[in-house]
């Protein structure tokens, strides 16, 4: 596109040239508007002896400086085409891998912290590829959120838990409520609460319990709309948490008008406790204010005695981690409560 250059930083500085050109401020009625381009470079032959090749290089480059922010510049890097093809291998398996029984529910126990009994399981989406093998949700979550497709998954896994707590039931143990994580797509929708109502309609659940889970950002980011659609959520009879709390940036207010019934304290301040005096005063803090507005906790993470015995000398009410349990299938689960490892109430 530029012809002839004669190295990289006399590319860099026609790109520069033209990314100052189309910033000059453009005036559209009584507005001015300001155009930013970000853009990848590629250059023959170093990297690439076609068009199409070339092309294609320069997009790889594009995506690698658009985390950068507006207005920046990438070149080509022979290890950006490698990550650039494990992301579309990535992209195409996962698109398609809820139709080949790729993904599963595993569930992680959640305990009353002062009698030590079952209150719960959080209900957590796996997906083990066939050739690759288990893959974290750290990578695919945020890959489905970017493909499009969270919602579909976040759909099929609340129905899955929907299912399991009937399962269960049918063999005699009553798993008192399954805690499911919603995605923003999946909060943005206004017909969200029919479907949760379906999928507890469909499995034969009361929804006393099912809980849905939010992030403090998640709401911040749909403030108005993400209200309306908890209110929907409460009215149907389904109790609702905040996820990851401490890490956002919700104010006391907006705690106040929203109808939850608990919060979940993040894991990177459980893990602390013992070693960060801030993080237990921030543990600290936010048991006291759960228990003024009369809200339960769930603190991630606990890992320990010595983080159980912190966290109900504080308040807190629940706990959830590898103290007691990793994420498992149900099958196991319930193995445990019936070999006596976890007291699940009469």
């Amino acid at each position: 596109m530029l012809g002839r250059v004669d190295s990289a930083d006399q590319a860099a500085t026609r790109v520069r040239d033209l990314q100052q050109r189309l910033a000059k401020p453009v005036r559209a009625g009584s507005v001015d508007v300001v155009v930013t381009a970000t853009a990848g470079i590629s250059i023959h032959p170093a990297d690439g002896n076609d068009a199409t090749t070339l092309l294609r290089h320069a997009e790889t480059a594009l995506r690698g400086a658009a985390p950068g922010g507006r207005n920046t510049i990438g070149f080509f890097e022979a290890e950006m085409a490698a990550s650039f093809a494990e992301r579309v291998g990535l992209e195409q398996a996962l698109r398609g891998a809820l139709g080949r029984g790729e993904l599963s529910v595993s569930y992680q126990p959640q305990l009353d912290l002062a009698n030590g009994l079952l209150v719960g399981a959080e209900a957590l989406a796996r997906w083990r590829h066939p050739e690759r093998g288990s893959i974290p949700p750290a990578v695919f979550v945020p890959l489905a959120e970017e493909m499009g497709i969270v919602g579909e998954i976040g759909t099929w896994v609340l129905r899955q838990a929907c299912n399991q707590i009937a399962a269960w039931e049918a063999e005699g143990f009553a798993m008192p409520r399954v805690a499911v994580n919603l995605s923003a797509a999946q909060l943005g929708e206004p017909s969200l609460a029919r479907r949760v109502q379906s999928a507890l309609d469909d499995a034969g659940v009361g929804p006393e319990r099912l809980e849905l889970e939010v992030t403090e950002s998640m709401v911040m980011r749909q403030s108005g709309s993400a209200e309306a659609v908890l209110a929907d959520l409460r009215e149907i009879g389904v109790e609702l948490a905040m996820d990851d709390f401490g890490t956002g940036h919700s104010s006391l207010v907006q705690l106040r008008r929203l109808p939850l019934a608990r919060l979940k304290i993040d894991l990177s301040f459980v893990r602390d406790i013992g070693h960060d005096a801030t993080a237990e005063e921030i543990v600290r803090a936010i048991a006291a204010m759960a228990g003024g507005l009369g809200l339960e906790t769930v603190a991630e993470g606990v890992e320990t005695e010595a983080h159980a015995d912190f966290l109900r000398a504080v308040g807190c009410t629940f706990g959830q981690g590898y103290l007691w349990s990793r994420p498992v299938p149900p099958a196991d689960l319930l193995a445990a409560v019936r070999r006596g490892e976890l007291q699940a109430p009469v």
